[in-house]
């Protein structure tokens, strides 16, 4: 197994120090919670959204979906209707986004 992958298997934190060269990870070691922005818009892919937001969220990350639309409500490729947290304008000013 590579490197990585061991790290991975002992949890998020042990991954996270392996990883510990980029910013985000950084952020993380730190103790600061990784601050990651999804953006959203109408016809997104609902599937890409949910596990990206999952995975970022059980690996201990702070996620704000954002709609990219002038309603929070957007409705996905499939017909799935997700309510974004806040407006993607309501995002850009005073706030640091380690991944967006």
């Amino acid at each position: 197994r590579h490197a990585s992958e061991e790290a991975f298997a002992r949890g998020p934190s042990a991954w996270r120090l392996r990883r510990g060269r980029t910013a985000c990870a950084a952020a993380a070691t730190e103790g600061a919670a990784v601050r990651v922005l999804v953006p959203i818009a109408q016809g997104s892919e609902e599937i890409e959204t949910a596990c990206i937001t999952d995975v970022l969220v059980r690996a201990g990350a702070e996620v704000t979906v954002a709609s990219v639309e002038p309603e929070l409500e957007v409705r996905m490729s499939r017909g799935l209707k997700i309510v974004a947290d806040k407006h993607i304008d309501d995002c850009t000013e005073g706030v640091t986004w380690d991944a967006i």
